[in-house]
């Protein structure tokens, strides 16, 4: 059974169903959770320093409240359930590859992840993050949609 679980939050609705499905799973095996939301990182233009800055401080204030909030809704979630639960935030270039190395990082043998649907053309496609993660990850992804 698993014993630490990776869960990728972004505020989104499915995203909390993923949570909830993680914590299911963790009760049966008696896990922990470690919940975590990634923010792109603020591109940086060379010739406007100053001003990108500011901007760049704004940013990461704004973007590190919303992940609180998200982590904080998530972790509620869990706590209410009996499950042991810690989350962050962490800053990085390419999604898929800051979840796949926190969930190695952390000793995790399962990530749980909302994966919705896309629509149009390209219904029945996990999301560009989702498969990126399967592709990327030695440790086993559960898809939740």
């Amino acid at each position: 059974m698993f014993r630490r679980l990776l869960v990728p939050v972004d505020g989104t609705p499915v995203a909390l169903e993923a949570v909830d499905a993680a914590i299911a799973i963790a009760r049966i095996g008696k896990a922990d959770i470690h919940l975590l939301h990634v923010i792109p990182s603020f591109p940086a233009v060379a010739y406007l320093a100053e001003r990108v800055h500011a901007t760049r401080e704004l940013y990461e204030r704004e973007a590190g409240a919303r992940a609180l909030a998200w982590l904080g809704e998530a972790r509620e979630h869990a706590l209410g359930a009996g499950v042991a639960c810690e989350g962050d935030y962490t800053f990085a270039p390419r999604i898929h590859e800051a979840i796949v190395d926190v969930a190695r990082d952390y000793g995790c043998d399962l990530i749980v992840m909302a994966a919705p649907l896309r629509s149009g053309m390209v219904s029945g496609l996990f999301t560009r993050e989702a498969q990126a993660v399967m592709q990327a990850s030695a440790i086993p992804v559960l898809a939740w949609r």
